[in-house]
């Protein structure tokens, strides 16, 4: 194993445990941002105000929030494509 690759991987290391239980995306200027949770606590927030609201916008921070998670890296499964997909809905 060479220097270079000792180094990379105890970097990635040191990345996973910093930024354990958060997501990585993209924010609205392309800049790499760490969201917590799974979105699905956000989806929940998301949907309550949206039914509180009828066909009114979403308030403006839930808006970039929906953004993020929308943009979100999540790991390959049914909720993380409905956390996306609905996220992707609420902004378009």
């Amino acid at each position: 194993m060479s220097k270079l690759d000792a180094i990379e991987k105890k970097l990635a290391h040191l990345e996973s445990r910093f930024y354990s239980g958060q997501v990585r995306s993209i924010d609205d200027n392309g800049h790499e941002i760490w969201i917590k949770g799974s979105g699905l606590k956000f989806m929940r927030t998301v949907l309550k105000a949206k039914r509180a609201l009828g066909k009114e916008a979403l308030p403006k921070d839930l808006q970039r929030e929906a953004r993020l998670w929308s943009r979100a890296e999540l790991p390959a499964c049914g909720l993380s494509d409905m956390v996306k997909e609905i996220c992707r809905g609420l902004i378009e």
